[in-house]
């Protein structure tokens, strides 16, 4: 009986030195929630201290005036990492992956003018736009190359029709426009010494008209390049959407190193940066002279976007296409909402029937 009531003992000594040191670790974790707490509200109080300091910094005018200087800084580092790890340029990437869907590819090289055409659409079914264009292009001469980046499956339809010997390419939809330029020249070296190149995309609604007189304005001699539009926004450049290469020009060095060198970029920005932009700088770098046949001026276009801010004036003063932009998105243009009725009463077509 002893030895249990001894054992009894030892058992009740050994619960509370085990319930006092419980005791004393709750004291000490109580003290330590209380330190984290208090630590935990002075990180709120500098928080909310730097995030009023971050606002009224922004509201500065100092911060505003550096703005620029600011952003040319970023996009200056992410040019040096881009160069610190270049990307193959795109005809290296995808000059395997480009395939002949439709037509003659042997025509083109005795062509005198070829058109090459970046398109890009949802589905196969190809729009009114997109065959009129390509139509209006081969009556003028043209022997027409469409390099489609279109990632449905089954071959491009053409409801509305197709010139016989337009040439259908399809490749991955990398690149945007330039990269399909790029692509086509490099499949056909021997296009960029034909007499007149023109590089366009079906980013217009349109032709509504005959293209007879603006192709005949685009071929008249005196310059090595001629531009539908000249637009300065950013800065002083033509616009990629219509450009024509007159009398082999893009054979020589600096326009093969151009398009040969043209790399993915991220967003469309990047591109009219590096490529919109650097197509025209090459231009007047190696002074090849160039001319556009709609000026800012001419359409009362200022900084802006000529295709976007002077769209009807454009019209008025006879480029038959109006920027599929401002149907997708008619808060990009004044008087943007009303281009279908526009369309409707100037060339009584419907325009939904072109897009």
């Amino acid at each position: 009986m002893s030895e249990e009531l001894e054992a009894l003992r030892e058992e009740n000594r050994l619960l509370r030195a085990t319930l006092d040191q419980t005791k004393l670790d709750l004291a000490r974790a109580g003290k330590q929630v209380e330190n984290l707490q208090a630590e935990l509200e002075h990180q709120r109080m500098y928080a909310a201290t730097a995030i009023g300091q971050v606002q009224d910094m922004r509201a500065s005018k100092s911060w505003q005036i550096t703005a620029p200087l600011r952003a040319l800084s970023r996009k200056k580092y992410k040019a040096t990492v881009r160069k610190q790890n270049p990307e193959p340029p795109i005809v290296e990437r995808f000059r395997d992956q480009v395939t002949c869907e439709r037509g003659d590819e042997s025509g083109l090289e005795s062509a005198a003018k070829v058109a090459l055409v970046a398109s890009w659409s949802r589905g196969t079914t190809q729009s009114k736009s997109v065959s009129t264009y390509l139509q209006e292009l081969d009556r003028g001469g043209y022997a027409t190359v469409l390099i489609s980046t279109c990632e449905a499956p089954g071959k491009l339809e053409f409801p509305h029709g197709l010139p016989a010997q337009t040439v259908v390419l399809r490749r991955p939809n990398i690149g945007y426009d330039f990269g399909s330029w790029a692509l086509a020249l490099d499949r056909y070296p021997f296009v960029r010494r034909a007499e007149q190149v023109l590089i366009t995309n079906d980013s217009m609604i349109g032709p509504f008209e005959p293209l007879t007189d603006l192709l005949r304005l685009t071929e008249e001699p005196g310059t090595d390049i001629t531009a539908a539009t000249l637009s300065y926004q950013v800065s002083g450049h033509f616009q990629s959407f219509f450009v024509c290469f007159h009398h082999g020009v893009l054979e020589a060095e600096p326009w093969q190193r151009f398009f040969d060198s043209i790399q993915e970029k991220k967003d469309k920005m990047d591109v009219v940066y590096a490529y919109e932009l650097g197509m025209h700088a090459v231009c007047v770098k190696n002074g090849y002279t160039h001319r556009e046949l709609f000026l800012p001026t001419d359409v009362n276009a200022g900084g802006d976007n000529p295709t976007l801010a002077s769209w009807a004036a454009l019209v008025n003063k006879g480029f038959p296409f109006i920027k599929r932009t401002i149907y997708t998105d008619p808060s990009t243009a004044p008087g943007g909402e009303s281009i279908g009725e526009f369309v409707r009463y100037r060339y009584n077509e419907n325009l939904e029937d072109w897009v």
